[in-house]
């Protein structure tokens, strides 16, 4: 529990930095790749936290601080994204719990 508090508190962090550059800094460009297009330091660490998940998602991000690369997987029911920076090396990874509101809206729904 402390760890994923910690992960989403590091993801925050990260987030937040770049909210605060400039806007010419901000200009980001995103656009879906595979896995297969990535740099090979960037597939490993992916593939090493991924495991054996399934990846939804994989998107390059050019800003004017350099490329990144931002993965997403399901664990449980929980959504895994992942920030990779174009050496490989981890820059943040945030943990997205189910919504709990929408499921008990499922099940009122169901009652009826």
């Amino acid at each position: 529990m402390k760890t994923r508090w910690l992960f989403s508190l590091s993801a925050v962090i990260v987030f937040a930095v770049f909210a605060q550059l400039p806007a010419t800094a901000q200009e980001e460009d995103e656009r879906p790749v595979t896995l297969e297009e990535v740099p090979p330091a960037v597939k490993a660490t992916v593939l090493e936290l991924a495991g054996d998940h399934p990846i939804l998602e994989i998107e390059e991000v050019r800003i004017r601080q350099g490329i990144y690369y931002e993965a997403e997987w399901l664990v449980d029911d929980m959504e895994i994204e992942i920030l990779v920076a174009g050496d490989g090396g981890l820059l943040c990874r945030s943990v997205e719990e189910p919504d709990r509101e929408d499921e008990d809206e499922d099940e009122e729904d169901d009652d009826d």
